[in-house]
């Protein structure tokens, strides 16, 4: 089997995690990116899920923080009925 030369530009950290990584499975990165590019082949497509971070979404992220902002003042609201875990259970029937 003959082989290729491919060359890829990376970060320098994410190189030097990415290399700490695979050494400590015991390759090399040229093993690794040699294992990624055959799961591809075989799956298709990216062999993992490649999808948003809803959580750093901008929108997201600022409705989850008004949320938090909005139930921190509640709790700390005096007129706020707080309930004992016992009456929790009791209204639950547990």
């Amino acid at each position: 089997m003959s082989t290729s030369s491919t060359t890829i530009r990376l970060d320098d950290n994410v190189k030097r995690e990415f290399e700490a990584v695979v050494n400590n499975l015991g390759m090399s990165m040229a093993t690794a990116i040699t294992l990624f590019a055959k799961a591809t082949i075989k799956y298709q497509g990216i062999p993992f899920a490649v999808t948003l971070d809803p959580f750093n979404d901008p929108v997201t992220r600022a409705r989850i923080e008004q949320e938090l902002d909005r139930r921190s003042a509640r709790a700390k609201d005096p007129n706020t009925k707080q309930y004992s875990t016992e009456e929790i259970k009791k209204k639950l029937g547990i």
